[in-house]
């Protein structure tokens, strides 16, 4: 068959020829699908030893192999039969450094789809509610039943990483934005320390890879990013995904799927909020460096701008993370 176009020909092949006998299989056609996540493809193909002509559609997901402690097949198997939401796999091809995944296409509606469709709060807070049901079930799945015990070291090792090195970049900060900083991440770094037990999470997903049907998730993918974090570690970077969402809307949602998630039994979320400030300071730094490193050699960097958005988002973290929306 012919897949010379796709990144990875050798692992598309491979994958497709575990479904249909080798030499059977004509592609007909794949696009990328990068609102949905990055590395991910729709893929249309049909058997020739097929009379009909008819062809069959999978989602063909792109996985590195970056995780010292499992491969994104064996993360997706454990999360499987742990009985989670997974996407139904059809097929398998690893590489040396990529594993290519065939999917079946999830059923239900991606929960940014939902979001985009409601026209009424209650349709918002259904949608939280169902986000919420899910990071209850994720997060009581006991650890020992998905492998990964040995993520936990790991967590606290690049939380504290991500501190220091933040700390190392504003050494040579102006004084005014080195000032505040040295505040904030005093501040995170305290909020980071409280003894949140660590459950099984997925970190920050995409909530384009969520899909809900019937008021409940149905599929998620990201199960190769599983590990041991505390529990707010899956809410903190929910304030970036909705972004697109008018401020009313993000508030609205995060109240509800904090306030579902606490009164089902859920792990303590009281780091939630110095979790998204932290990936605040480190997007506002990378972004503010960029700009100075281009600028003239010669002129100032004038790191104003950069003081009013950190002191605006510290303010609003310390009121919790739904008011942190309205940044």
């Amino acid at each position: 068959m012919e897949s010379h176009t796709f990144p990875h020909p050798e692992l598309l092949d491979a994958a497709l020829a575990r479904l249909i006998p080798a030499q059977q299989v004509i592609l007909t056609e794949f696009r990328p699908l990068p609102s949905f996540r990055r590395n991910a493809w729709h893929v249309i193909f049909r058997d020739r030893s097929d009379k009909s002509r008819s062809t069959l559609s999978l989602l063909a997901l792109l996985v590195p192999r970056t995780l010292e402690y499992s491969t994104p097949t064996t993360s997706y198997a454990i999360a499987t039969s742990a009985g989670l939401p997974t996407p139904t796999i059809r097929s398998v091809a690893e590489g040396p450094e990529n594993v290519l995944f065939l999917c079946s296409l999830p059923s239900g509606t991606a929960l940014t789809e939902v979001l985009r469709e409601c026209d009424a709060p209650w349709q918002i807070s259904a949608a939280a509610v169902s986000l919420a049901r899910f990071l209850v079930q994720l997060h009581r799945t006991p650890s020992s039943a998905l492998g990964i015990e040995a993520t936990a070291e790991r967590t606290a090792e690049r939380d504290r990483s991500r501190i220091a090195t933040l700390r190392e970049v504003i050494r040579d900060a102006p004084d005014s934005l080195r000032g505040t900083l040295e505040g904030i991440l005093d501040w995170i770094d305290d909020q980071l320390h409280v003894s949140a037990p660590l459950v099984p999470t997925l970190g920050h997903f995409p909530l384009t890879t969520v899909f809900v049907e019937s008021g409940e998730v149905s599929c998620a993918f990201g199960w190769e990013q599983l590990a041991l974090r505390p529990a707010a570690a899956d809410f903190a970077g929910l304030l970036f995904e909705l972004a697109p969402f008018d401020s009313a809307v993000r508030a609205l949602f995060l109240s509800v799927v904090q306030a579902s998630y606490l009164q089902a039994g859920g792990s303590t979320l009281a780091d939630a909020p110095a979790r998204a400030l932290l990936d605040i300071v480190e997007r506002t730094l990378i972004a503010w460096t960029a700009r100075a490193s281009h600028a003239f050699s010669g002129g100032p960097r004038d790191p104003l701008g950069v003081v009013r958005t950190l002191e605006s988002a510290h303010r609003a973290a310390r009121s919790g993370l739904a008011a942190m929306a309205y940044l």
